[in-house]
């Protein structure tokens, strides 16, 4: 049953309204005029208005059209009384939003359906407006939740900046840098296949893995084929249905050198003696099918250089002509804004990257990484 407002400036029309729809159960109120009824509107805030389109102060196409022009009341559904040889006036009120008309005389059994039907159509649209009204909750409260896993900032140590952008309120994209002691430092990106909810719950579960296999660490050092071992088997595809990439690496401060692992990852860029490097290796397959075995490479860390991590958002965002931005475009202006911080660097990167799709609403989420190691930082 629903709170029904019949407005109507014939007082025989009200009553009968009144009769017809008490007797179905309903809550009834009456006006008799555009004014008292868009304040009962207000005040009552009913949950179907049946509204005569001839009104003695004012055009009853007038009020619809206020109806649903206000966000509080635009929901309410409205069925227009109307006489049966105004033809122009019931289309007017339709593509104006009404969703029904009752033509003029009306019998009551017509008068209980074209009501109980709207009910029930209204009814089933606000269950499901509060039903994503909650799911909106829902995901707000796991994005904040997602992003508080994401540093807020890096250790005092790197000169590190990043661009984290998901591609709705919750992704597959999670990164961290973790102290190791001894003057190394761990960090870690990880995309999972697809994004949304499925693809933030098993991030979420990866960032605690990861978290748990540092914790119980005895020395600064991380065996990666250990590591493998242990993320393929805790997340085998057959457990989840769902893959992802990584490429993790070590800043090792006490050693001077870089130690880079790749499964299945976008290739990392590294900047240094004024040349600009894809690094290809090792580039092993994707964890969760047993194709990451933990695989490493070192290199010592030059002088000035820097180093790039990044999603495939990144390199796989397409243009306005269809085309990818691509690893080579990446490359050239990681060398062409190497005079730049790497704060203003990964900012005008990520600008580019906007202009170049014309817009900043991305497909896939989106991380990009840089560290600095410029020397007196």
């Amino acid at each position: 049953m629903g709170k029904i407002l019949v407005i109507d400036d014939d007082l025989m029309i009200r009553k009968l309204m009144e009769k017809i729809l008490v007797k179905e159960g309903h809550e009834v109120y009456l006006a008799e005029t555009g004014h008292s009824g868009f304040e009962m509107i207000k005040s009552k805030l009913p949950d179907l208005i049946i509204l005569d389109l001839m009104l003695p102060d004012e055009n009853g196409l007038d009020l619809l059209k206020t109806v649903k022009s206000i966000p509080e009341t635009k929901m309410i559904p409205v069925i227009v009384l109307t006489g049966s040889s105004q033809v122009d006036d019931k289309l007017i009120a339709l593509k104006s939003g009404a969703v029904d008309y009752i033509s003029k005389p009306f019998l009551s059994e017509e008068v209980k359906l074209r009501v109980q039907t709207q009910l029930k159509i209204y009814n089933l649209i606000d269950s499901l407006r509060k039903a994503l009204l909650n799911i909106e909750d829902d995901l707000i409260a796991a994005e904040q939740i997602q992003r508080a896993l994401v540093p807020a900032f890096p250790p005092e140590k790197l000169n590190m900046y990043w661009q984290y952008k998901l591609s709705s309120k919750v992704g597959g994209d999670i990164f961290d840098v973790i102290y190791l002691g001894e003057d190394r430092y761990f960090i870690y990106l990880i995309d999972v296949c697809g994004h949304g909810v499925n693809a933030a719950m098993l991030s979420v579960m990866i960032n605690r893995y990861m978290s748990r296999y540092i914790q119980n660490l005895n020395t600064s050092f991380i065996n990666f084929e250990d590591l493998a071992e242990g993320l393929d088997d805790e997340f085998n595809f057959d457990k989840f249905e769902l893959f992802f990439t990584a490429v993790f690496c070590i800043i090792d401060y006490k050693n001077n050198e870089i130690v880079l692992s790749n499964a299945g990852h976008c290739y990392p860029i590294y900047l240094a003696n004024d040349s600009c490097e894809i690094i290809k290796r090792p580039l092993e397959g994707i964890i969760g099918i047993s194709g990451y075995s933990g695989k490493v490479t070192k290199f010592d860390i030059a002088d000035n250089s820097r180093l790039f991590l990044y999603t495939d958002g990144l390199t796989e965002t397409f243009g306005v002509d269809g085309v990818p931005y691509g690893v080579e475009k990446l490359k050239k202006i990681i060398y062409d804004t190497k005079n730049l911080t790497v704060k203003d660097q990964i900012d005008s990167i990520y600008r580019d990257l906007i202009k170049f799709r014309d817009n900043d609403l991305f497909e896939d989420d989106l991380t990009f990484i840089g560290l600095d190691f410029s020397k007196g930082v």
